[in-house]
Formats: C-alpha cells, sequence, structure tokens
C-alpha cells in the first residue's frame, strides 16, 4: 500500500475528519481552512475523502446561515439574515447563492468583531450589485 511522504500511515485509509467528528460539517465542507486553502471533505495527506454520513446526502453540505449565527453578536447576525435568496426567481437564487454561503463560512470560521461586520456589509453590497446586474438577462 502507498505511503504519504515522509509518513508512516498508509495512503488508502478510514478517513473522518476532525471537524465532522466534533459536528463541524460546514468547515469539513469548505473550502477554506484556519490557515488557507483546503480540499473539501478530504484528508490533508491524500485523496481520502472523510467517510461522515452528512456527506451521503448526494449534495455537499453547506453552512446554514441560521446555525452559525445562533449565539454570535448581534450585528454579525443582524446583516446575516440579508443573505437569504430563497425570496429571489430561480436565476437571482444561482447569482446570490455563493455570496451566502461564503458569509455563512466566514461567520463559522471568524469570530465576533467590527471587521467580520464590515466584511460581511461588503459582501452583501457585492451581492447586492450581482443580483441588480442579473436583473438584466
Amino acid at each position: 500500500m502507498p505511503r504519504a511522504p515522509g509518513a508512516g500511515v498508509d495512503l488508502d485509509h478510514d478517513y473522518l475528519s476532525t471537524a465532522c467528528l466534533h459536528g463541524r460539517h460546514d468547515y469539513c465542507a469548505c473550502d477554506v481552512g484556519i490557515v488557507g486553502a483546503k480540499k473539501p471533505n478530504t484528508c490533508k495527506w491524500c485523496d481520502a475523502r472523510c467517510r461522515c454520513t452528512c456527506h451521503d446526502t448526494g449534495e455537499e453540505y453547506r453552512v446554514s446561515l441560521s446555525e452559525v449565527v445562533k449565539g454570535r453578536h448581534p450585528g454579525v447576525a443582524a446583516i446575516a439574515r440579508y443573505f437569504d435568496y430563497s425570496h429571489l426567481p430561480g436565476h437571482l437564487q444561482q447569482v446570490s447563492e455563493p455570496c451566502a454561503h461564503l458569509a455563512a463560512q466566514m461567520i463559522s470560521l471568524l469570530p465576533d468583531g467590527p471587521e467580520l461586520t464590515a466584511g460581511l456589509r461588503k459582501l452583501l453590497e457585492a451581492k447586492d450589485c450581482f443580483v441588480r446586474q442579473g436583473l438584466d438577462q
């Protein structure tokens, strides 16, 4: 069985991400980790996929804004509600959805603070621009 360079473990292994083990399925599924880019649902040493049942739905687990704002600063929770896209027509949902998921990832990864709130506000402004442009389709 092949081995990871410099490691004493087999590359073909039964992988369960630490994030899923601790109920942080959103972190496992996102492509940005605490120290930068990462492969979603994948072992950092090889291409073994996370075996958590949250990945068995046929869809990638998406961070829920309503879940990540629980217990957060009221300013973060207040701005997060504007990323809802369920009321939009289908073609505009496709435009708005990635912004909502990015907002949820940032809320999930970062602590409360003025820069998080400012970043969310700027992302919301960008999302609004994208949706307005989508109105011309």
